[in-house]
């Protein structure tokens, strides 16, 4: 009997197996990165870290995009923030580079916000006001 219902072959059955498969293969083709490990939102990092005095400032410099992260312009304070990230903003006037070491559970002493970064800023060894003034 030409044209049955049992003449047609089956696609294999799908199993957790083949998703997992096909995803792993769909992330190969797209070469999208997969980012693991803990994080923490941006803003409160930047007020655990003691970079801003309130968590509403630091909500308003995540939103205010002078604010970068491993070179892209921030725009929302839910940005995550890992280990090993560099984070530049100005404040007051001053260009500030961090590298975040750490991420906390609250907000500590100054003692312990320091252990959070490493101060990437580079001195200023070029002209002042006051030297300009000379």
């Amino acid at each position: 009997m030409a044209g049955g219902a049992g003449d047609t072959p089956r696609a294999p059955r799908r199993t957790a197996k083949t998703f997992a498969l096909r995803r792993s293969c769909l992330h190969e083709e797209r070469m999208m990165p997969l980012v693991f490990g803990p994080a923490l939102r941006l803003d409160k990092w930047l007020w655990y870290a003691r970079c801003t005095q309130s968590r509403s400032e630091a909500q308003n410099l995540c939103e205010s995009r002078r604010l970068r992260m491993d070179g892209r312009v921030i725009d929302r304070a839910s940005a995550r923030v890992r280990p090993g990230a560099v984070l530049s903003y100005t404040r007051g006037g001053e260009v500030h580079i961090v590298r975040v070491e750490a991420l906390a559970e609250r907000r500590g002493p100054y003692v312990e916000a320091r252990q959070l970064y490493t101060d990437l800023t580079p001195d200023c060894g070029g002209l002042t006001s006051a030297t300009v003034a000379v």
